[in-house]
Order: structure tokens, then sequence, then C-alpha cells
């Protein structure tokens, strides 16, 4: 056979196939008229061409002319029991559809007419339009890509991709047709035939029986990390399988139809259909050749009936045929796969756990706390597709360590910290996060890839694969350390510096002394005041750094200005209370000599000498440092030789008195009431306070106190008075001169 003539013979094939498609819709009858009219066009048109070449050709089909024309009419009458069904959505087993179908399945409408005529004029146009030059060819399929799916058409009709039939069905997917697919190259075995393992249902030498096919395991462009294996469709049934290298030849991808097909049917080796309404209940061997005759009879390549009548009389005939007929109904309804007609299926990504506890564990031989594996998942809607995942980085506060399970993209990951951090969060409860990025595929794709030995004697083959480009991922993920109830407690000691015991010298006291604690911001947490034994104990604190400092001492002892820090930590899991020590050791205190320094005034002209000189008295009454009491007086007098040697320019005179060698402690000063006088005022105070009409000298921080009582008249009489008051001043041995 000439060249010519072969081209025109697959012209004629390839518009016979046109119509065959489009025959469901119209009278069979009148199609057959029309494509003979138009094989004989194409014949005188390609010069000579024999009818043995035709037969040759439909005999390929496997059908005569009235072969096809009961096929017809049965597939007319297959459709026609379907819309008889009414609405339905649960298949016949009674499994519910996936939730990308609508519950009543539809069956397209018979085109009026005005579009058969139309449709047969188009058919005509693109069967002339394959006899054009190469160089018009081309043109004209550009033109075509731009409209309908971006194929290459530089083929004749029958080479083109057989969704070119149906490319109104994907218009919208334009421009997803610029993205490359996953792998420009696969290593693609096969094995095991239909009628391998059934001889009983499919013959070993019918040209329908189709082999299993899948993406070698060894293949480094396969991008499945858990050990499965995608399994691979042929597409052109009338030619051998290939068997080696395939490459994506850079053309569009597979129709909408058939996406839909490999996304609900049989995906990887070993694994039943993911939809159970297209699962054949005879193992996963059979939902592949199921998806795969489904693939065929939708890419237009024969009929159901056709297919039907290849099928022997075995007892899952019939459950077998009613399978590939409810994929191959489902896949033609544009309801049921519109989902994948912008994109396909998109891919959501996420973390088997956002919130995860830890638990004792050492890694590297350090003792730790250690989360529990966290999964990564990028789910299509129905399955696990973690192979899609092309990387991966996760950051962590806290200095956390992460462990991957393994050196894949998907890998499971946990989280470690060492103890001391786990310790320092439980001290205030604390969070580590974990920040998980990567990128993925956009979404699920297929596209045709031909063989590398040689593309145009092996079928066209494709699979479902994550493609399109990638696109980025984040997701968090918190492991939250619970607060321990921690008491921390400061217990004090106070000791005798001399001796290094809890006994005090002599009068000295370790009672009363008081401690003042701070926390690191300098707030006062506490006061401690030590009891007899110079012990004392804070309240309950919280893990931290503290200070301790005396700031009051007890009776004998000197101030220990010295500044204790304590630092709580938490180093045990299970431990809830701390206590820490401070041994104050403070030297007795040595008694110092004090003294007071007290003064009269009075006006020199109140004095009357005719009632005598004046006379006050003064007294003195405290608590020494070594805890015993006294009492002190002192009088001083106004003679009229000491008037007139003192008197003052503002007509005062003053007298002193002195209260010397007194111990250290804390004394009151007061006068004693006399005749005629009055107090008035207490002035020029120093090393004390006026409570009233006494002075309080403070004589543990000073060495000397002083004061100047003021005095006024309070009767005027210039005679004598025979009335008389006795002042009585009581002493001892050892008082104050």
């Amino acid at each position: 056979m000439n060249i010519q003539k072969k081209e025109s013979s697959r012209i004629f094939y390839a518009f016979f196939c046109v119509a065959m498609r489009k025959g469901v819709i119209m009278s069979w009858r009148k199609c057959r008229n029309k494509l003979f009219a138009l094989g004989l066009s194409a014949l005188m048109w390609g010069n000579t061409f024999s009818g043995a070449v035709w037969a040759s050709d439909l005999e390929m089909q496997n059908t005569t002319v009235q072969e096809q024309e009961n096929v017809m009419e049965g597939e007319l009458q297959e459709k026609s029991e379907i819309q008889e069904s009414g609405s339905q959505d649960t298949d016949e087993s009674g499994t519910k559809m996936p939730e990308s179908k609508i519950s009543e399945l539809e069956i397209l409408e018979t085109e009026t007419s005005k579009e058969t005529q139309e449709s047969k004029l188009k058919q005509k146009e693109e069967v002339e339009k394959a006899g054009l030059e190469k160089e018009e060819v081309e043109k004209e399929e550009v033109e075509k890509e731009e409209l309908k799916e971006k194929f290459e058409q530089d083929k004749l009709l029958e080479e083109l991709e057989p969704e070119l039939v149906d490319s109104g069905l994907y218009e919208k997917n334009q421009a997803f047709h610029l993205f490359s697919a996953t792998s420009s190259k696969l290593e693609v075995k096969w094995n095991e035939s239909f009628a391998s393992f059934d001889s009983g249902l499919m013959s070993a030498n019918d040209k329908m029986n189709s082999s299993i096919k899948y993406v070698a395991a060894t293949d480094k462009n396969n991008p499945d990390l858990k050990g499965k294996q995608r399994a691979v469709y042929c597409l052109q049934y009338n030619k051998d399988g290939p068997l080696g290298d395939v490459s994506w030849n850079g053309s569009g991808r597979i129709a909408p139809s058939l996406a839909y097909l490999l996304y609900w049917g049989c995906r990887y080796i070993g694994e039943q259909s993911v939809w159970s309404g297209y699962q054949t209940g005879y193992g996963w061997k059979y939902d592949y050749m199921a998806t795969q005759y489904a693939i065929h009879i939708v890419n237009n390549e024969y009929s159901l009936n056709t297919f039907y009548s290849h099928l022997l009389n075995s007892s899952k005939k019939e459950s077998f045929y009613k399978i590939v007929k409810k994929m191959t109904e489902d896949a033609i309804n544009p309801v049921y796969y519109n989902p994948f007609e912008d994109g396909w299926q998109k891919f959501k990504y996420s973390l088997s756990d956002t919130s995860v506890t830890w638990s004792a564990q050492s890694y590297n031989g350090k003792a730790g706390y250690i989360t529990k594996w966290i999964s990564q998942k990028l789910n299509d809607g129905q399955v696990n597709c973690n192979e899609y995942i092309q990387s991966r980085k996760i950051t962590v506060d806290h200095n956390a360590t992460v462990i991957w399970k393994d050196s894949g993209d998907s890998s499971d990951f946990r989280l470690w910290i060492p103890l001391s951090v786990y310790l320092e969060l439980q001290a205030e409860g604390g969070t580590i996060t974990a920040s998980v990025n990567g990128t993925h595929s956009a979404f699920l794709s297929g596209w045709n890839y031909l063989s590398v030995s040689n593309p145009d004697d092996f079928q066209k083959v494709t699979l479902l694969e994550g493609g399109g480009r990638n696109v980025g991922h984040s997701a968090k993920v918190t492991a939250t350390v619970p607060k321990k109830d921690v008491k921390c407690y400061i217990n004090l000691q106070k000791l005798d510096k001399e001796t290094g015991l809890d006994k005090p010298q002599k009068n000295a006291s370790l009672k009363g002394a008081v401690y003042e604690v701070r926390n690191a911001k300098n707030i006062v947490a506490d006061k401690m005041v030590t009891d007899e034994n110079g012990k004392a104990t804070s309240k309950a604190l919280e893990i931290g750094t503290y200070t301790v400092k005396e700031i009051e001492a007890s009776s004998g002892y000197e101030l220990d200005t010295q500044t204790y820090t304590v630092t709580f930590s938490n180093t045990d899991v299970n431990q809830t209370i701390y206590r820490a020590e401070v041994k104050s050791q403070e030297p007795v205190h040595v008694p110092k000599e004090v003294s007071i320094e007290l003064e009269k005034e009075i006006l020199e002209k109140e004095i009357n000498f005719a009632n005598g000189e004046p006379v006050f008295l003064f007294e003195v009454r405290g608590t020494k440092v070594d805890g015993t009491e006294c009492v002190y007086h002192k009088a001083v007098s106004f003679t009229r030789e000491y008037v007139e040697k003192n008197k003052n320019s503002d007509g005062t005179i003053r007298a002193k008195v002195m209260f010397e060698h007194l111990m250290e402690g804390v004394y009151t000063a007061k006068e004693i009431k006399v005749m005629r006088y009055v107090l008035k005022d207490i002035k020029e105070i120093s090393g004390g306070v006026r409570k009233g009409e006494t002075v309080v000298f403070d004589l543990k921080q000073n060495e000397k106190g002083s004061g100047v009582f003021v005095n006024e008249k309070k009767e005027w009489q210039d005679w004598s008075d025979d009335s008389y008051c006795e002042n009585v001043i009581p002493g001892k041995a050892g008082d104050a001169k």
C-alpha cells in the first residue's frame, strides 16, 4: 500500500471514529450513508484505494457495518434504560456515591437536527484539512490548540488524542496545558494480562485482552516513597502496550472524563478502586481491568456492547460488566467530571495533630522529653497523596530537636527537648511551636506519554499524577509543657557569730530580728521575723531568684549587713516542694555610752527672787540595749548670781543639765511640774522626737540627744507664799550624777 493510500485510509478511519461517537445521537442509517459518501470523496482525493483496504481497516475495529448498526442501536437502548431509571444517589449495590457526584445520573440530551448538520459539516472540514500540506496542517492545529486544548496536531486525525472529539468538554482547561507533567520520562512495566489470571472471562487471543501496567518501583521519577506503584493505562487498544521508557511529548492533558476514571478507579498496584462503587469485589486486578476498559470505551476506541460481546460466559461476566458500564456512564456525564475541569482535583495539606503532649525519653544518650510521631497529610479529598509533597522544612522554638522518621519529604516527625528545657518550661508552663513549611503539586492530573523507542508502534499511556506546578503549604503544631504547682520556702537560722551557736550570749536575744525577702524585680516578696531560737521561714514562693537581708537586729546583736542570694530551680519533674537554707551570723552588740543634754529656758523678767530661786526637775526614763529599764532625775536652778551672769539679749535665761554615761537604748525625757511655771514649748530637739510633753531619744543609732524645754510664769505674786511644794528625788547608787 502506497503512502497516499495509507493516509487516505487513516483519514477515513479517523472520520469513521468521529461519526461513530456522534452516531449515538443521530440515525445510524443516515450517518452510514454520509460516511460512505465522505469515504468516496476521500478515495478520489487520495487517488486509488482498494475495497480490501477498507475492509482491513474496518476489521481492525472488530465490526462490520451491520455490527456497528446493532452496536449503536444497543447503546441507544442502554441510554434509554438509564433515563427511565430516574434519580439515583447510590449504585446498584447500595454504595453511596462520592461527594463530587450528584444524586441524579443525567444523560446528554439528543442534539437537535441543526446541531447534527453543523457536526457533519465540521467533520467534513476536519477530513479535508487532514489532506493539507504539513505546513498548513500545523497552522490549522495551532488555531485549534488556542480554541480547544493546546494539543500538538502534527499527525493525521487517527493519531490525534481521542478526546479531541470531545474538545468542547474542557475548554476551561486551556491555561493548564501550559504546565508540564510531573515527570518527563517514566519506566513502564507490565506482566499479567486479563486472560492470564481469568481465562474464563477473557480469551488470551482476544485483541481486547489487556495487561496490567505500572511505573517501575526502581524508577527514580516515581515520587511515591511509601512503596506503592502507580497504575498506568493504555489509550489505544489496537496497538501493543509500551514496555520500558515512555516520555511526555509536551502535548496536553487527557480529557476530564478520563481523569475522572483515573481519580476514582484503581490508582495503585495492589489497591482496589478508590470509590467502593467501582470495586468489582474480585480484588484489585479486576478493579484495574475495569478501570482500563472504561478508559478505552470513554476514549471512543470501542463501545460498551462491543466490549460485552468479547467477555466470555463466566459467573463474573455480568457483575464485572456492570462495574465497567457504571464507570463509563458516570465518566461521560459532565455533571460528574465537572469538578475536574478547572484544574481537576486540588490538594489539602494538614498535620495529623495540631497539639501534642510530652513523654520522658532519652535521645542520643541524653535525658529529655519527646512527642508522638506527627504525620504530614496531603489529601485529595479521598486518599492520602503524600507522594506529591516536594519539599519540607521545620522551624521550632526553644532549640527543640526535630527527629524525622525517614529521609522523604513526606516523612513523619517528632520533637525532642532535653530535661533542662522541660523543667524550665514546667516551672511556668510553656509551649513549643513547630512551623512546618514545604511545597507540593498543585493538583492531580494526567498527561499523554509515548514510547521512547518507537512512539508510532506502541500505545499512548497515561496515569494519575500530581502536576502543573508546585505550591507552598504551611501548618503548625504545638507541644505544651503543663505548669507544675511548685512551692519554694526559705529557712533562715540566726546564729551568734562568736560562738556559732543558736544560743544568745548574756542578755542578748535571737528573737525579733527582721529579714526582708525581695524577688528578681526588687519587689518585697516577704518579711521574716526570727523566733526565740533565731529561726524564721518565708511564705510559699515561686521558682526564681531572691535576696535576703536583715533590716532590724534583735536585742543585743549587731545588724547583719550581708545580703544573701537564693535561687530556686526546678530540678526534678515530680518534685513540688523546694527549700533553701540561709544562716545569718551576727556578733553580740557591745553597748556604747550615750548622753542626753536638757536645757530650761525662762524669761529673766518673770523671776521674783522674793519667792525664792526658780528650781526645775527633769526625768529621763528608758530601756537599755540589754533590755533593762532605768530612770534618772536631775534638777536645774536659777540663782541670782547665775541670772546676772548669763542673761541673754532677748531677756531669756537658760540653764542646762547633763545625763552622762548612759547605756545605749531608747529614752524618754520630761519635766516634773512645779509651782508658778508651766511648759510652753520644746524646741531644738536632736537625736529624738517630741511626743506631747516629752521627747523620745533613740540612742541606739545616735550617741547624744538634746532638747530645750521652754517655761512661762503662770502666777504673778510678789509676796511670799506660805504654801510649798516638796520634791522628792529618788535615787540609788550608780545613778547618773
